[in-house]
């Protein structure tokens, strides 16, 4: 039987339905899930035009939750690259909140951060 992404067999054993991929390109792989599914329903529902089995509904709802993987593979991308940006920001501005602050014991007219240029000249 032949498919948009592929070739299938489909046999039966022991009144057990096995739907088999022949060779295929690496790229149609992740599709032969949805397509045997869809293959197993359409055969179940030829052979018993009274089940309760809408082939073209699973089809589109397998293909929907791959669409929602992807979704959620980018998104928990997208979070964890903004989850590192804000803490790289946050990070530099914590430096520049020392550099910019006072230690009162020391001197209240000097930063932290022009003391420690004076003392070590300019850093920069």
């Amino acid at each position: 039987m032949e498919a948009k992404h592929g070739e299938y067999k489909v046999v039966v054993e022991e009144n057990i339905l096995h739907i088999i991929k022949k060779e295929a390109a690496k790229k149609q792989e992740m599709y032969f899930s949805e397509e045997a599914e869809c293959i197993r329903k359409y055969i179940q529902k030829a052979i018993n035009a009274d089940a309760p089995i809408n082939a073209y509904q699973a089809y589109k709802n397998l293909k929907n939750a791959r669409k929602k993987t992807f979704i959620i593979y980018y998104g928990v991308a997208l979070a964890f690259i903004l989850f590192a940006a804000y803490s790289v920001r946050n990070q530099l501005s914590s430096s520049n909140m020392v550099k910019e602050s006072y230690l009162k014991s020391y001197s209240e007219e000097k930063t932290i951060g022009r003391a420690f240029e004076d003392f070590f000249g300019n850093t920069k």
